[in-house]
């Protein structure tokens, strides 16, 4: 075995706001997948990846992401070309939570979907993750050799107060 071949590479991020970029012209999601996998034209150096652990807030809604923002994001994913969808393992950041009389994780679950469970729009099929996923969207694991990568979603308890509550200042 070679040392590239014994060799596993996660590569971690979080917190694209795709949306917010996307109206300044940036293309966060898309631009990171093109660098990393050398076919940005900015001159940026690609590195190796075995997987990507993407843990939220691809939206950047203050109020609730919207369907236009789910097919951006989509749209920015298809900027892969060495790796495929299944390669990205994702969580439910805060701004990628819906509004509180929606079935949880609707929009999350719709777009981003690391279940499969909306294969059409996401483009995720449960069955081809290089690791084979256990659990429900807000909560799974998997198995890479002995390691075991647990990914929790932000909640959003529907029992939280809204804002930080009381303004005091402390001594």
């Amino acid at each position: 075995m070679t040392e590239s071949e014994s060799v596993f590479t996660v590569w971690a991020n979080g917190c694209s706001h795709v949306m917010a970029d996307h109206k300044n012209g940036r293309e966060s999601l898309g631009d990171a997948i093109r660098q990393s996998e050398g076919t940005s034209e900015d001159g940026a150096p690609p590195f190796n990846w075995d997987i990507c652990l993407n843990l939220g807030d691809f939206s950047a809604a203050f109020g609730l992401p919207t369907e236009e923002e789910g097919r951006e994001i989509m749209r920015q994913f298809k900027a892969l070309s060495m790796h495929p969808r299944e390669a990205f393992y994702t969580i439910c950041g805060n701004h990628d939570r819906n509004a509180p009389d929606e079935e949880p994780g609707f929009w999350f679950r719709k777009w981003i979907d690391p279940m499969g469970e909306s294969s059409d729009l996401s483009g995720v099929h449960c069955e081809q993750y290089p690791y084979p996923v256990n659990g429900t969207w807000e909560r799974y694991w998997f198995d890479v050799g002995n390691i075991r990568f647990l990914m929790m979603s932000d909640v959003n308890e529907l029992s939280q107060a809204k804002g930080r509550g009381v303004d005091t200042q402390f001594h």
